[in-house]
């Protein structure tokens, strides 16, 4: 799908997202399993989710320079891909030579294990926006060193529209890759974003993923552990039940609130709240954690693709955000999502807990990355950012993976209760914040 000046309205159908998202997945693979780059992590493993949306070329990262351009306070997230001129424009080159070798190196140097890529075109043609947003992902499959970090893919609308033969033969290709994620008994991780609207067409899409699990097996790559970003727990119930996913998911909660700079430690409530409801109805579940959201940039633009609510009345959306929290609040957040998840085995159905963390750069999510902050043994580092010279490439991860070793004790913040809301959940769409009651 397309927005008005041709940039993809995101990862799935009517969605807008190119977000880094932060995954922390507890151990979940096998000595065998590992290519031979990689040691055999004890702890917990660390993953982006990325939604490329700053290349050079292509429309979408034109769009991402001009939210970032439009105050100072936008400019700070600024990767360092990019620059700022003295003017105040800024210009967005993730693309760049050398630059996917620097990313891979700052993603290990902060403990990363594996980015989860979405996927749109395969077969994109060059210079359309869907081949921007491939970029990424292709940069990181050609290079010679790989530094260990694995990947993972999701399926968005746009990867479906290619036809599903097309996508069903990518994600094979992809499980055979060595450095692709899986489980902890070989099963190929991937995840289906806003997987609730395939639950109406469950008579193409049960067979189709039975028919993926047949031919993964056959190839040898094992049977693919299917899980659905859902926007409510309802909806997750029958993406397992209906289609026979593995799991659910969020891409996001407790985007409901956040009214006028609301603080951090309220949105983190909010998710911690969410985990306890999934938590009450037994569904197999991998969490989310959230690192804030101030998606106004988008808002006052404003981007092609805003939801016509938005155009309506951009003044009451503009009010919808939280303010950036610490390292330090992030950690602790992040650290309470890696506890739920280790105390609550049995969601995990026999497999190990994966916590998904939320951020973004130009929604003003991952402008603090904490380095190994959900364990709590360091100190939390800021995200790079643009004139960054960045760390030495290396073959290993310098951080340490001992899962044994004594946990700090951190205060907890004082927090007031907040009730949920009507439905038990809070959803969101990024771009064009959907707020779902």
């Amino acid at each position: 799908m397309s927005g008005e000046s041709g940039a993809p309205a995101g990862p799935g159908k009517g969605a807008a997202m190119w977000m880094m998202l932060i995954l922390a997945l507890t151990s979940a693979l096998s000595a065998d399993e590992m290519p031979p780059s990689r040691p055999l992590p004890d702890g917990v493993s660390v993953g982006a989710i990325r939604w490329d949306g700053h290349a050079s070329v292509g429309s979408v990262g034109r769009v991402s320079e001009q939210c970032m351009a439009l105050r100072p306070e936008y400019r700070e997230r600024v990767p360092f891909y990019g620059a700022v001129s003295a003017e105040g424009t800024v210009t967005l080159a993730s693309d760049a030579p050398g630059m996917m070798a620097r990313e891979v190196a700052y993603a290990r140097t902060a403990g990363l294990d594996y980015w989860a890529f979405v996927l749109y075109g395969d077969e994109a043609k060059p210079g359309t926006s869907e081949m921007a947003m491939e970029l990424g992902l292709r940069q990181y499959l050609a290079l010679e060193d790989r530094q260990g970090l694995r990947f993972a893919g999701i399926v968005s609308g746009h990867a479906m529209l290619e036809g599903l033969d097309v996508l069903m033969a990518r994600l094979l290709r992809y499980f055979r890759d060595d450095h692709y994620m899986r489980t902890r008994d070989g099963r190929p991780l991937v995840y289906f974003f806003q997987a609730q609207e395939l639950v109406p067409e469950a008579a193409t899409w049960r067979p189709w993923f039975a028919e993926l699990r047949r031919r993964s097996v056959e190839q040898g790559s094992g049977d693919p552990f299917i899980a659905g970003m859902c926007w409510r727990v309802e909806d997750g119930r029958k993406f397992l039940s209906e289609l026979g996913g593995d799991a659910m998911s969020a891409y996001a909660i407790g985007m409901a609130g956040g009214r006028d700079g609301e603080p951090y430690a309220l949105l983190a409530q909010r998710v911690e709240q969410h985990w306890d409801l999934v938590k009450r109805e037994n569904v197999t579940y991998i969490p989310t954690a959230m690192t804030g959201n101030d998606n106004r940039p988008m808002l006052e633009l404003p981007v092609p693709w805003m939801h016509e609510a938005q155009r309506e009345s951009p003044e009451e959306y503009l009010r919808r955000y939280y303010a950036q929290g610490s390292p330090t609040e992030i950690a602790r957040h992040v650290g309470a999502a890696m506890d739920f998840a280790a105390a609550n085995p049995a969601l995990s159905r026999g497999h190990r807990p994966r916590v998904l963390v939320d951020g973004e750069h130009r929604g003003g999510m991952a402008r603090a990355l904490p380095r190994r902050g959900w364990q709590r043994r360091h100190r939390p580092r800021r995200c790079p950012r643009n004139g960054d010279p960045g760390p030495k490439a290396s073959g290993r991860s310098p951080i340490s993976r001992d899962r044994k070793v004594r946990r700090e004790k951190e205060p907890e913040p004082e927090r007031p209760a907040l009730p949920l809301p009507a439905g038990g959940t809070f959803g969101w769409q990024c771009g064009s914040h959907t707020s779902r009651p």
